[in-house]
């Protein structure tokens, strides 16, 4: 079975993320060791982080090329996660091709809302409908942590409903960190159908087990749920290697 890890700060340099290659090679080998088949790399794109396209696709071909050096069977993948602020200059980057939505393609965007609430753009519902329209499905980055989606549920169905997927950090669904995170992703799990998750990982100390969350997903919410949450993260699979050919 092949499992895609489609959000995590693998790629070293960049963010807060792996800090070094020894890093970024230990948290893949964990990766590798879990079962994950598929990694997209999505360093922050967002204030003093400006990791767009042109950046990201030569540090991913050689983090690809160290892994297999070191006898690590991972196939590594362009993409960010891209914060969103502006509505104007969201679509100007994504235009003029400056963003690294997942793959390097435009099918799926990993999407970041503000941590401060006053940021968050006033327009959001309908620059998801925009994206759909053209052909990009975004996902939004851990809405249970976010503040702003947290406290806006109706908006967030909005958004969803529109075409957004919602991802969900393993951590909070296990409630490893912050023990309320897991009657939100719960809430999440019960309210909306497009969900996916991903670890998030950052570093050797925040790297958890994408198969711990798919194995919480079935203990609390059946085996069926985990399996839908699997194939449509399998559709990014797909997508991120259509994108590479």
């Amino acid at each position: 079975i092949k499992m895609i890890e489609l959000h995590c700060h693998v790629l070293p340099f960049v963010d807060d993320g792996a800090d070094d290659l020894e890093v970024a090679l230990t948290m893949l080998r964990r990766m590798q060791k879990d079962g994950v088949t598929h990694v997209v790399a999505t360093p922050h794109c967002t204030h003093g982080w400006f990791n767009y396209r042109r950046e990201i696709l030569p540090r991913v071909e050689q983090l690809n090329d160290d892994a297999k050096e070191a006898g690590i069977e991972i196939q590594i993948f362009p993409g960010s996660e891209i914060s969103f602020y502006d509505v104007e200059n969201y679509r100007a980057h994504y235009e003029d091709g400056t963003f690294c939505h997942l793959g390097g393609g435009v099918e799926y965007s990993l999407l970041e809302f503000p941590w401060a609430r006053a940021d968050a753009p006033a327009d959001s519902l309908s620059h998801i409908e925009w994206m759909v329209s053209r052909g990009t499905t975004p996902i939004l980055a851990h809405p249970e942590r976010t503040p702003f989606l947290r406290e806006n549920p109706q908006l967030l169905k909005q958004m969803h409903d529109a075409g957004a997927w919602i991802q969900i950090t393993v951590d909070s669904l296990s409630g490893q960190y912050d023990p309320p995170l897991a009657a939100l992703s719960a809430a999440l799990m019960n309210n909306f159908q497009n969900v996916v998750i991903a670890t998030d990982s950052h570093n050797l100390r925040r790297c958890s087990s994408l198969s711990e969350g798919y194995k919480i997903v079935a203990q609390k919410f059946g085996a069926d749920r985990a399996h839908d949450l699997w194939q449509r993260a399998d559709l990014v699979r797909q997508s991120v290697e259509r994108a590479a050919i």
